[in-house]
């Protein structure tokens, strides 16, 4: 009776982790501009990985698509990024699309 109850929970620990997880920091609410998402661990653990808000890109100063070949990021990241990476290499590249040149 005692090696029935030690296998089941045996087999509960090691097959079903605890599926809970703490925010960390003292901002505690999931609010649009602080969420975050939980990942496992290798330990099998489960973390919190703040997950950051998506830009919708530069776009065209006439038609109003995105440009293409130009990163999607927070207009404060722009300066941590290399010139070919803001611009395109032709007249007018980082602010006009190639249709409306």
């Amino acid at each position: 009776d005692n090696y029935l109850y030690f296998c089941l929970r045996h087999f509960l620990f090691t097959i079903m982790p605890d599926n809970r997880w703490t925010r960390v920091g003292r901002h505690s609410y999931n609010t649009r501009s602080h969420k975050s998402a939980a990942i496992r661990t290798p330990g099998g653990s489960l973390k919190q990985k703040r997950v950051y808000k998506t830009t919708t890109g530069p776009k065209c100063s006439d038609c109003k698509m995105a440009l293409q070949g130009i990163k999607h990021i927070r207009s404060s990241k722009y300066h941590a990024t290399k010139k070919r990476e803001r611009t395109v290499s032709r007249p007018y590249g980082g602010s006009c699309c190639a249709v409306c040149l």
